[in-house]
């Protein structure tokens, strides 16, 4: 015999698969308040960074 146990609890949970709970999960955490900004200079440091990483995908 297999035990559906685990299976059981997952469809009794909702069944939703990963990301259908990363979704949603995502989606929370989006609406709620930030506890704090990055400054404009920290955003121009992870702006550069990303553009390098692109750019090194593209050659």
């Amino acid at each position: 015999m297999i035990d559906h146990t685990t299976f059981d609890r997952w469809q009794a949970a909702g069944g939703s698969r990963l990301g259908e709970r990363l979704h949603a999960r995502t989606a929370e955490l989006a609406a709620e308040p930030r506890d704090f900004e990055l400054d404009p200079a920290a955003w121009d440091v992870i702006e550069s960074v990303l553009s390098r990483v692109a750019e090194s995908r593209e050659s």
